[in-house]
């Protein structure tokens, strides 16, 4: 069964006057001449339940605040929002009184509850963010909102020949698709999680796999053998390290035998020559740094020359096009070419020519790389020379160390100066070594590291898809469902009578209809009458096979701005407003005469078609609008047709 809505009263405030306008009737027709207020009345409408309405510039002057008394299932509720609205707010009063009971907002702020929450959960339908893209590879997502709702309850006179829900709106119509689904059951949370979580494991295998490009880069740059080789030169430097180290310490030992005078200095000397040792290894290591950053730093520059040389020749090669073959010279116009295939090879064409963005997006990569990567340069060549300085200071301090020692003890000093010398040279270098080899060590254990993290989504992605695969195929009642609806509109369609049309059905990809195998955007060339009578077709079949069905949650209520402004008044024009009428009046009858099945129909039009003896008119409740103190505004002198402005504005705040 379809969810009950339906719309009680709207009180319209200025600042002197107000008035309230009272809908309890099933079908409920706003009739007046053009710039009268039946429009800016529906609009007002949406306005309160926190959408972004167009509001006339009479409307943004004059008019202060609605109140819109409003029903879902046993829920009733009275909305208030000033008019225009700078403080994004929608107030909750009490239905009776008009006291205010909660305040929501229209947009989320930190996570709190909005209107559109609100409404949502009334009608119980799933607040969900869905992924923009049908396949994960984005984790890119945009809201269900109950104005996503409201695009398919409310036809506004705008998008009647143009769009069905918004569809044309590329960026929301994943979830003009979502919300589909779920009110026929061919979505659920847990679907939606997958899906996100889909979108998230793409976006990590992207960068995934980008830096395991970039470390494999790095490692081939640098020569880096592989990890069983690095393990067992590691072993030798350290054997050669003990080694050498034992005999310094012997060294050191035997220097005793020099006697007293020589003590200090050869304190000294073991201590500059421990400085000379740890800054040499300091100076090495950061010398090695360099060479790799600057390995890297011409990759990089020549990644950004090759992606800029390539950008350049596909905007000069990718803007010309061949009506010669450039090798042969004979004519390419005379043969099939099939779209979206190349005019000289006749291959399907690649990717990269329609991905100008991407293309920008990884020369401004590299670019942002090859910065940080001079910054960083600049850096460890800095620190590299400082190291280097300061490693020549301590060598020129130890050699004058040594002199002053051979001075004391020339014959039996020197050779084991000698010695010490050459021993703490190779025990520098072997140090430095040990070093170069954990940065191995570590670039490799980097590069171990990412690719079990990228077999690890690519894993779960692939589980992931399976799980969504599956759980789509469960849904067979949801797809019977749709084929219903499918019914009710080829049913509608016929019952309207819609001119021209062969063959009418709904797509089960975007749910959109087809007629004579045309999307929407494509009937405007039939006339907007047939686009007109399609769209109304659509919504009517959605409010009858939800009425019939309990498990498609789709509101019973229905708003139409303008029909026969967009279809015309030439003789079949008029007919043709006259049965759309015609199954507005009837299917509001049969529905009021079960009362679980109670629908809500308001439509705005400049008048009511003629009455035929094929549904009974009487069933439409007028409210007619007229100029100076009939139009919708209340205590506002409407100075007629003359002063009609086709202009509209936005309210400043929307959930969307």
């Amino acid at each position: 069964m379809s969810k009950r809505m339906r719309v009680l009263s709207i009180e319209v405030f200025t600042t002197a006057t107000s008035r309230t306008f009272t809908f309890d009737q099933p079908l409920t027709a706003l009739i007046g001449p053009v710039g009268s207020g039946k429009s800016s009345l529906l609009m007002l409408i949406k306005h309160a339940t926190g959408g972004r309405a167009a509001l006339t510039p009479a409307v943004r002057t004059n008019v202060t605040r609605v109140i819109l008394d409003l029903q879902i299932e046993n829920t009733r509720l009275a909305l208030a929002r000033s008019v225009p609205d700078s403080s994004g707010n929608v107030e909750i009063l009490d239905p009776h009184t008009h006291d205010t009971e909660e305040i929501l907002p229209v947009k989320s702020r930190d996570g709190a509850e909005t209107i559109s929450d609100r409404l949502l959960d009334l009608l119980q339908i799933p607040r969900e963010r869905i992924p923009t893209r049908r396949r994960g590879a984005t984790a890119d997502t945009v809201a269900i909102t109950f104005q996503s709702l409201m695009a398919y309850l409310y036809v506004e006179a705008v998008d009647i020949d143009r769009a069905i829900a918004g569809h044309t709106e590329t960026y929301k119509d994943r979830a003009r698709r979502a919300l589909f689904e779920f009110m026929f059951g061919l979505n659920d949370a847990e679907l939606v999680a997958l899906e996100r979580r889909e979108g998230q494991l793409g976006t990590d295998i992207t960068n995934y796999k980008a830096e395991v490009a970039a470390v494999r880069t790095f490692l081939e740059q640098t020569q880096t053998p592989e990890q069983d080789p690095i393990d067992q030169e590691r072993r030798n430097t350290l054997t050669r390290l003990a080694a050498i180290r034992t005999e310094l310490d012997n060294l050191t030992a035997g220097s005793a035998a020099t006697g007293t005078s020589a003590d200090a200095l050869y304190t000294e000397i073991d201590r500059a020559a421990a400085q000379e040792r740890d800054l040499h290894l300091d100076a090495a290591r950061r010398a090695d740094a360099v060479a790799a950053r600057k390995s890297v730093l011409a990759q990089l520059e020549l990644d950004h020359l090759r992606a800029q040389q390539t950008h350049i020749a596909a905007r000069i090669l990718g803007a010309l096009e061949f009506t010669v073959c450039p090798r042969c010279l004979q004519g390419l116009d005379d043969r099939h070419i099939p779209e979206d295939h190349c005019r000289v090879c006749l291959q399907p064409d690649p990717p990269s020519l329609a991905a100008a963005p991407a293309d920008d997006e990884t020369r401004y990569r590299l670019q942002a790389q090859i910065d940080e990567t001079r910054a960083l340069l600049a850096a460890d060549q800095t620190a590299a020379d400082r190291a280097a300085d300061l490693a020549r200071t301590a060598r020129l301090h130890l050699h004058a160390v040594r002199q002053r020692i051979d001075a004391i003890t020339r014959d039996r000093a020197a050779p084991l100066l000698t010695q010490t010398a050459a021993l703490s040279g190779q025990h520098a270098t072997l140090l430095a070594r040990l070093g170069r080899l954990d940065e191995m060590t570590n670039a490799r254990d980097r590069f171990k590291d990412l690719e079990i993290r990228l077999r690890s989504a690519e894993g779960e992605r692939k589980a992931v898809r399976a799980d969504i695969r599956q759980r789509k195929r469960s849904m067979t009642e949801a797809r019977a469902r749709v084929t219903k609806f499918n019914e009710a509109f080829q049913r509608e369609i016929s019952m309207i009578g819609v001119p021209g049309v062969q063959e009418a059905y709904i797509h089960t990809d975007d749910y959109l209809p087809r007629i004579n195998g045309s999307v929407f955007e494509e009937m405007q060339a039939s006339g907007g009458g047939v686009a007109t009578a399609v769209h109304v077709a659509y919504c009517l079949a959605l409010i009858t096979v939800a009425l019939d069905d309990n498990a498609i949650s789709v509101p019973s209520f229905l708003m139409i701005d303008s029909p026969q402004n967009a279809i015309g008044q030439s003789p079949s024009d008029v007919e043709l407003s006259q049965r759309i009428y015609e199954r507005l009046i009837n299917i509001a009858d049969a529905a009021a005469t079960v009362p679980s099945r109670a629908l809500q129909l308001l439509i705005a039009d400049n008048s009511l078609p003629e009455p035929s003896d094929r549904a009974d008119w009487n069933s439409i409740y007028a409210i007619t609008f007229g100029y100076e103190n009939e139009a919708m505004i209340p205590g506002v002198w409407h100075p007629g047709p003359a002063a009609i402005t086709r202009r509209v504005e936005h309210s400043e705040v929307d959930d969307d």
